[in-house]
């Protein structure tokens, strides 16, 4: 599978790995020490330390594997940056009811980033994020998520080289 990200998103992904790696580290000497002068599999601090170890490694293993499989989106690779919602273009949407609400369009979430207030990183394959992918300002679209369905009238289009201001 092949997963699309942003400059920011590609920086994000390694960091994660970066704090997993570490993660990893602390647990691998946690579960050490807790077999130090034990019988191990009587010992039921390293038996926890197995499962955490195997834990860790396993998200370890998932973020690179997602890692070789990365493309960035340069941000010189997006045209129509405030017309058409691409890869990091913040939009604001605006529900059937009226609510209005501000995302970011990323390749992949990986977790929530802090820097986005009232704004939300939406995963482009998520419903709502495939549903405002290549849209124009003013189309109104339906999604659904599972047995609901919602309409949405895109308001404006941030480019990202705006999106600071947009956050």
């Amino acid at each position: 599978m092949l997963y699309i990200f942003t400059e920011e998103g590609y920086k994000e992904l390694q960091r994660l790995i970066e704090n997993t790696r570490k993660k990893l580290e602390e647990v691998t000497k946690e579960k050490s020490e807790a077999h130090q002068g034990q019988d191990g599999w009587h010992d039921e601090g390293f038996k926890i330390g197995i499962s955490r170890e195997m834990l860790w490694s396993k998200r370890l293993r998932d973020l690179q594997e997602k890692y070789s499989q990365a493309r960035v989106i340069l941000n010189s690779d997006m045209i129509d940056q405030n017309e058409i919602a691409l890869f990091g273009t913040g939009v604001i949407i605006e529900y059937k009811n009226g609510e209005k609400r501000k995302i970011v369009i990323s390749g992949y979430q990986l977790s929530k980033n802090k820097n986005f207030k009232e704004a939300k990183n939406v995963y482009v394959y998520s419903p709502l994020g495939g549903a405002v992918f290549k849209k124009r300002v003013g189309d109104l679209i339906t999604y659904s998520v599972k047995d609901k369905f919602f309409v949405i009238k895109i308001i404006k289009i941030i480019s990202p080289f705006e999106i600071s201001e947009f956050l």
